[in-house]
Parts: structure tokens; sequence; C-alpha cells
């Protein structure tokens, strides 16, 4: 698991960042808070990383499964 996130450490940061601009986007604009949180965002992109990461692992496994 850690050689993977070590290896596509470029793949994970640029999720982080696209959910990073994502939160902040939804809370000034949709949610109107104005002043926002920085915990927030960081929350928002280790859960988004969290997922992609997981589901990734999961695609893979079927499809080595497959073959």
């Amino acid at each position: 698991m850690r050689e993977r996130l070590v290896k596509y450490w470029w793949i994970w940061l640029a999720i982080a960042v696209v959910a990073v601009i994502g939160n902040e986007f939804f809370d000034r604009d949709v949610a109107g808070d104005k002043n926002g949180h920085p915990f927030g965002d960081f929350l928002v992109a280790i859960v988004l990383v969290g997922i992609v990461f997981y589901a990734s692992a999961f695609v893979g496994r079927r499809k080595a499964r497959r073959h």
C-alpha cells in the first residue's frame, strides 16, 4: 500500500489540490461561507484521496482476478 502511495504521489497530490479547490468553490459560492476553514479543506482532501485510493485498489484486484 505504501509503495503505491509513494509511486503515484503526483496523482494523489493532484486529487488533493482539486478537492481543496472544489471545496473552496462550494463553500464560497454554494454554502455562502466567506471565511472557510483550512482544516475542512484538508479533511475533504484526505477523504477524497482515501476514497480514490481504495477504489483504485478494488478495481485493480477485480481486473487481476479476471486474467
